[in-house]
């Protein structure tokens, strides 16, 4: 909430036109506190259920599961950087897990 805030005072007026309707912020609102609530439930489940060490090592790799939905679904391209980090994330899990 405080992000879309930031984002409505600071931004050029058309990037943030869509959410100028309170019918929008209603939506954007109810998804991020729907979505936050589910994922933390969920957080705290996988916690009690496999461990917090696992549960760690296994919400690092949220960044390999958005390059590939990103790209997909928000046609960004792949360049040498994203895969350089990408693969420096999967360096550091695997440093981690030794």
């Amino acid at each position: 909430m405080a992000l879309l805030g930031f984002a409505l005072a600071f931004q050029r007026p058309a990037l943030v036109a869509p959410f100028r309707s309170r019918a929008h912020l209603g939506a954007i609102a109810l998804a991020g506190l729907v979505g936050t609530t589910i994922g933390s439930l969920l957080y705290v489940y996988a916690v009690v259920t496999a461990g917090a060490a696992r549960t760690a090592i296994l919400s690092s790799t949220s960044p390999l599961l958005a390059l590939p939905l990103s790209i997909v679904f928000l046609g960004e391209r792949l360049t040498r950087r994203i895969l350089a980090g990408t693969l420096l994330c999967v360096a550091g899990i695997v440093l981690v897990v030794l």
